[in-house]
């Protein structure tokens, strides 16, 4: 392995290594370990051959034959680790390794009498040593081989059809012997390989666990670090907010005050007051966004549920939401056919949310149409309430909705410029959707329109006492996981 010191590296193995080309030398454990047992059997069955050709041309007469092919064969057999040094496909030299053991193995049972039990015996070690140098495909190839030379051996045996004489007992004797030990051998062999691999890989996975507990120790403390900073942030932004509210509200009240003494001559005056006012009351509403936001963020915020008509309600949003409309030319319509009659949640917070969707229909949308359609829609003991926002103007690209919901950020970056705001309304609409437990989704499509759809989950009609306000102060605490998800965007 490329990770280890080269001195804890079996001697084997680095022979071995020799042999592996340099683009394969970082593979992974199981690839390079057949690597190197492939160079290692190649060379061992080699050193056997040496063994078993002299015995055979010692112990039996007639094996001329034998011993001149097993030569050849194995010198062939031989060029295969220098063959991979030199970059030759492994797949190729796998199939050209199992090849030549197979035609050594056939040409020894021939010789030997065909069918008989101690033939079959290197027949039987060839399929599993096949899987654990080259893999499933070339193992079950051997395999389905196997069967078939062995049929075919039997098939002769069983039909009479001519073969060599067996080898005597002696010789017969000598051969199972030296095959038990070369198979004693070469299962030692791949015992070895499995526990240097076992050993190699717990290492490696102990040391993965230490750098990934390092790591995880390290982020934890990154991650505190954040929350405390995040925390102290929003503190002080509420804090600011309230000592800069305090001057503005004083500022816009005086300008009111004096439009008021004013008298109608005196226009230069007044267009100065009103500019101030304009000035005030939007410096006003950016704190009140960014107190709302540091609230949130804090991760508490109170909820007043109460029970309250919804028409009412829709009367007072759109008397607001009209003057805004009136500004771009666009025409206002809410509907709600009178199947919601009474709603529980928080007024205050529903009221914020839908007015930041409808001032920015109104406010992107020129000579269009703004719809805010109510309906909705029985789910067992619950309702879901749905309020669409719906404008004909310019629509929001796809790649910009999936960022629209983040604070300071804007579709478009000369949209401040020219519309003004901070980017921070969307963020806060999202927030508050998500403590009523409604969702807020978008969907819109370039130079037609969008549809900004809440959905809130709300107990059945029947069941809230419309004589009874009921009103609660909840604490609400957003957990910190929901920041992590946006929007559903349609």
């Amino acid at each position: 392995m490329a990770d280890h010191p080269q001195d804890t590296v079996p001697f084997l193995f680095r022979f071995a290594d020799h042999f592996i080309p340099p683009e394969e030398q970082h593979t992974n454990l199981m690839q390079r370990l057949r690597l190197r047992m492939f160079v290692l059997f190649t060379f061992g069955i080699n050193g056997l051959t040496v063994v078993f050709v002299p015995a055979l041309w010692r112990f039996e007469q007639g094996a001329g034959f034998l011993v001149s092919a097993t030569l050849v064969i194995s010198s062939i057999h031989l060029s295969l680790p220098f063959l991979l040094k030199r970059g030759v496909s492994f797949q190729l030299l796998s199939t050209a390794f199992v090849s030549i053991l197979l035609t050594i193995f056939t040409l020894a049972t021939a010789q030997h009498g065909g069918f008989s039990i101690y033939n079959l015996i290197w027949y039987l070690l060839l399929p599993p040593l096949s899987t654990f140098l080259f893999g499933k495909r070339i193992g079950l190839a051997a395999t389905l081989t196997v069967v078939f030379v062995i049929l075919l051996f039997y098939i002769a045996k069983l039909y009479g059809l001519p073969t060599t004489q067996p080898p005597r007992v002696a010789t017969w004797m000598g051969i199972v012997v030296l095959i038990l030990l070369s198979i004693a051998i070469i299962l030692s062999f791949v015992a070895y390989a499995y526990e240097t691999i076992w050993q190699q890989s717990y290492e490696l996975l102990r040391t993965s666990i230490q750098e990934s507990n390092r790591a995880n120790e390290e982020l934890a403390i990154e991650r505190d670090r954040a929350q405390e900073a995040n925390r102290a942030k929003s503190i002080f932004l509420a804090n600011m907010s309230h000592e800069l509210r305090t001057p503005l509200n004083a500022i816009i009240g005086y300008s009111e005050l004096l439009l008021e003494e004013l008298t109608e001559a005196d226009t230069t005056t007044q267009e100065d007051l009103l500019k101030i006012q304009r000035a005030g009351t939007q410096l006003l509403a950016l704190i009140n966004n960014i107190l709302d936001l540091s609230r949130v963020e804090a991760g508490k915020l109170r909820l007043h549920l109460s029970n309250f008509p919804l028409q009412p309600f829709l009367d007072e949003i759109e008397a607001t939401v009209a003057i805004l409309a009136q500004q771009n030319n666009n025409t206002l319509h809410i509907h709600n056919p009178g199947t919601v009659q009474v709603l529980r949640t928080d007024r205050n917070k529903l009221k914020q949310i839908l007015l930041n969707l409808l001032s920015n229909a109104c406010k992107f949308t020129k000579n269009g149409k703004i719809f805010c359609i109510i309906d909705q829609k029985p789910k067992g003991t619950q309702r879901q309430i749905k309020f669409r926002v719906i404008d004909n103007g310019p629509g929001i690209p796809l790649d910009k909705q999936q960022r629209l919901f983040e604070a300071f950020y804007q579709a478009d970056s000369s949209a401040q410029r020219q519309h003004g705001g901070s980017g921070l309304g969307l963020a806060i609409s999202l927030q508050l959707t998500r403590l009523l437990g409604g969702r807020l989704e978008v969907k819109s499509v370039l130079h037609k329109g969008s549809t900004f759809t809440l959905r809130i989950k709300q107990p059945l009609e029947e069941s809230i006492d419309r004589n009874n306000p009921e009103e609660d102060d909840i604490s609400v605490v957003l957990p910190d996981f929901l920041h992590q998800y946006p929007p559903k965007n349609g």
